[in-house]
């Protein structure tokens, strides 16, 4: 149930998650040596070697600050064998997280919350923006993130509408706390 949740986590899954998303979603993945590898092997690389990050449009930075910390602080995070550090990259908070074997990092600048696997990239994405490049034009992720002649890399935008309608609807209906962790 989603005050399950709510109650874990001490906050409004609602207004503190949903409500402080806004605008758009930016996908940016960069496969390494794709072509080559599909000539080679005719098979992608793993994706554990692939670079890529996910940032989210936020109203709030220090309400999302909240929830992160919240999140990461709860009984079920500490059971779950989470444990964080918060770092800073170009002046912005970044968690960097593992749960045994698992790593990643979250970053957070005044309009984006950052996820990747690799702490190094969500540094590069938090220097870029607080050097003014907007997430389509991240020099530092330019060099990473190359546009390759067939256009295999690539960096996606989507409205945030849908995930926020989505989202809110599968806690109401379906969330039992495993379940929507899983996801």
């Amino acid at each position: 149930q989603k005050a399950n949740l709510e109650n874990a986590f001490k906050l409004n899954i609602e207004q503190d998650i949903f409500g402080n998303l806004t605008g758009e979603i930016v996908y940016a993945l960069h496969l390494p040596d794709m072509e080559e590898q599909l000539l080679k092997t005719a098979e992608l690389t793993k994706p554990r070697e692939w670079d890529q990050f996910l940032a989210l449009s936020i109203n709030n930075m220090n309400v999302a600050r909240g929830v992160t910390k919240s999140f990461f602080d709860s009984e079920f995070a500490v059971q779950q064998g989470f444990i964080y550090e918060i770092e800073q990259a170009a002046g912005y908070d970044v968690f960097s997280v593992r749960q045994k074997k698992n790593r990643f990092a979250i970053g957070l600048t005044e309009g984006f919350a950052v996820l990747a696997k690799k702490v190094d990239i969500v540094n590069d994405v938090l220097l870029s923006y607080k050097e003014g490049a907007t997430m389509d034009g991240i020099p530092e992720l330019k060099n990473q993130l190359k546009q390759a002649p067939g256009g295999h890399n690539l960096i996606s935008r989507v409205g945030i509408d849908w995930l926020t309608r989505t989202g809110v609807s599968v806690l109401e209906k379906f969330a039992q706390p495993p379940v929507a962790m899983a996801m």
